[in-house]
Order: structure tokens, then C-alpha cells, then sequence
């Protein structure tokens, strides 16, 4: 699913970059293709799942959790070396990195070599707390600084959780962080939409992507953690299913609403009414297909779906989080908004695409 979610990451921005005017006016096209551009969506999805799943085992098994330091070098050793090279190449090699207003370097496009201070801020992933480093360096990355702080976070929530066991009961314990998650996303949105109400376009659009502090938390974990709780929501029931705390039978029979529900949320991602809530219903979507694919057949075995879809080539291309940044920042090497630099843009993604396979 990683790999699908990689080319839909590609595919959006490339139409976005390529056809402004189709996605901007919405037309009957993309809004059908809509939903199968979010690929975003379902990388954080994903992550609630795959990466809560293991601690939800340790709390309602009683066994060992995942180490709290393992667990973080597995990710910073899975994410930074590659986003340090194509960051690099992007601004050193390619000349096509997005410099901050306040850099004297700046071109007319707003791209070029990221001097030492841009650099600093982008090399961490922090340059998005910073509202005058708000999308430096490689633009798209923001939703790396949002997959990095969930790492950071999902230990503390597997400590709550252990902690709370006891007077809630196991299974309403490893659920709490994932509510949280989406009282934090759905309240974000909520404030998101009431701020913008009265803006025009241009407006909005500096309110959530400009060098601004409420663009600080436009492109934040406040407005998208409720993304991750679904697939953290997933992985309880994935793992009250293997703990036999729900039948297989029972399970097998969730796989029929699975599909309707995964079907109504793609086509209401498509909807332009629901706004910011369109990204909401793209990942009930996904958490629906996603639970489809792993919950039991009423045989015991795993879906034939779920076979296919870990048949190489395309589980190997989705097999970790190498996916998540080459899928993103390929797109950006590939549709840099920079004007009159199409020969580099094609280079950059011919750089990165192949990155995908990795």
C-alpha cells in the first residue's frame, strides 16, 4: 500500500503542477481523480497503524513494549539519510531549493542554493515551527516535520496507555491516544475552517501556506493528527482480532462494510463542499481498504487482495518509509513551481523517481 500511496503522491503533485487550472477549477476530471491523490493521506494512516500496532500488543499481551531509543533511531536511520541527499542535490547540485524571503540569495522565483541559515533549519526538519522558514528547502517536506513528530509522540502514547490500562481496562487504553489524535485534528480543522471563512483565496492561502504563525499550525500535527488516529483506531482492531478478543468469524463479517465504507469515503473525498474535510474522508477510505486487506477471510487466511498486494514489485517499493520520502520529494524535484527551469525540473525528477524502487 506504501507504493500505491508513493505514485499517488506523484501523480497529484504532478497535476497540480502540470495542469494548475484543472485542480484549481475542479472540474468533473479531477474530481474523480481526486481521491486517488491522496497519498498522503494513506502514508499517515499507515504509520497510525503500523507503528502504534506494536505497543497496542504490548499493552493488552502484558509483554515488553518496543524500546523507546530503538524505536527512534530505526526512524531517524529510515527517513534523514535520504531526505539529506535529496535536499542537498535539490539545492546544491539542482539549484532548485525554495529559499526563505529573508535570504540574500533569493532569486526572482523564490529558488536556488539554500545559504548556511536556511540550510540549518531544513537539515532537522524544523524549518516549518519558523514562520519565516515556512516551506524552505524542499517545500512538500512539511509533511515530513508532521510524520516526525507522530515518531516522537507514539512512545508517549504507548507510556499513557500502559499507564491507564489499569483503571480503564486494556482495551480502552491503547484506543485513548487514538482519540486524542482525532479530537486534536478534528478541533484543528474546526479552527482552521472558522479563521478562513470570510478570506478571500489569496488570503487563504497565506493563512495556511505563508510565512505566518497560523501557517506554523495549518501544516502541524493540531490540523492533521486525526489522519494517524484512524490507522491508530485500526491497529487496535487489527490486534483484538489476532488476540482473539474478536472472532474470526466476526472479523470476516466487517469485510463487506469495509468495502461500502471505503467506497462512500473516496467519493466524498471528491466532494469540494467538505473543504478541508475532504483529506477526513480520504482517510476513513483508507483505514477501510487497509483493514479489508488484513482482517481474516472467515477461512483464517489472509485476503487474496492482501497477497497481491505483497507480491513483489510493489511490496517491495512500499516495504518502508523510503517510500514515504521518495514518493513526496520526487514529485517535488519532478513539479518545482519554479518558472523557466523545466530542463532542471525534469532532471530533478529523473533523479528521484527511481528512488521510489528503493
Amino acid at each position: 500500500m506504501r507504493a500505491i500511496a508513493a505514485l499517488s503522491v506523484v501523480v497529484g503533485h504532478t497535476v497540480a503542477a502540470m495542469a494548475p487550472q484543472a485542480s484549481s477549477e475542479g472540474g468533473i476530471v479531477w474530481r474523480l481523480l481526486s481521491p486517488a491523490t491522496q497519498g498522503l493521506t494513506l502514508f499517515f494512516v499507515l504509520s497510525g497503524f503500523l507503528l502504534f500496532r506494536p505497543f497496542v500488543t504490548s499493552v493488552v499481551s502484558g509483554t515488553r513494549a518496543p524500546g523507546w531509543a530503538r524505536f527512534l533511531r530505526n526512524r531517524a536511520v529510515r527517513i534523514l539519510p535520504a531526505y539529506v541527499f535529496i535536499l542537498l542535490v535539490t539545492s546544491y547540485v539542482l539549484g532548485v531549493a525554495r529559499l526563505s524571503d529573508q535570504s540574500a540569495a533569493v532569486s526572482a522565483e523564490g529558488a536556488g542554493r539554500l545559504p548556511l541559515v536556511d540550510l540549518l533549519w531544513s537539515l532537522p526538519l524544523v524549518q516549518t515551527f519558523n514562520p519565516e522558514q515556512m516551506r524552505t528547502g524542499i517545500g512538500v517536506a512539511w509533511s515530513l516535520t508532521v510524520e516526525t513528530c507522530f515518531y516522537a509522540l507514539v512512545p508517549l502514547c504507548a507510556l499513557a496507555a500502559a499507564r491507564l490500562a489499569r483503571p480503564l481496562g486494556r482495551w480502552a487504553a491503547v484506543l485513548a491516544p487514538a482519540a486524542a489524535f482525532l479530537a486534536v485534528g478534528v478541533a484543528g480543522k474546526i479552527w482552521l475552517l472558522w479563521e478562513t471563512r470570510n478570506m478571500s483565496e489569496a488570503a487563504k492561502f497565506n493563512f495556511e501556506w505563508g510565512q505566518t504563525w497560523s501557517a506554523v499550525v495549518a501544516r502541524s500535527i493540531l490540523v492533521h493528527g486525526d489522519l494517524f488516529a484512524y490507522g491508530m483506531a485500526a491497529a487496535v482492531l487489527y490486534v483484538a482480532v489476532e488476540q482473539g478478543a474478536i472472532g474470526r468469524d466476526r472479523a470476516a463479517a466487517m469485510r463487506l462494510p469495509l468495502i461500502v465504507t471505503a467506497i462512500a469515503g473516496a467519493g466524498a473525498a471528491s466532494v469540494g463542499s467538505l473543504l478541508i474535510f475532504q483529506d477526513a474522508a480520504a482517510a476513513i477510505a483508507c483505514t477501510a481498504a487497509l483493514l479489508f486487506l488484513v482482517l481474516p477471510t472467515r477461512r483464517g487466511a489472509a485476503a487474496g487482495s492482501a497477497r497481491l498486494m505483497e507480491w513483489a514489485p510493489s511490496g517491495s517499493s512500499g516495504s518502508c518509509p523510503m517510500a514515504f520520502i521518495c514518493g513526496t520529494l520526487a514529485s517535488s524535484g519532478g513539479c518545482s513551481s519554479v518558472d523557466g527551469a523545466s530542463r532542471t525540473r525534469s532532471w530533478g525528477f529523473s533523479l528521484t523517481s527511481p528512488l521510489l524502487l528503493l
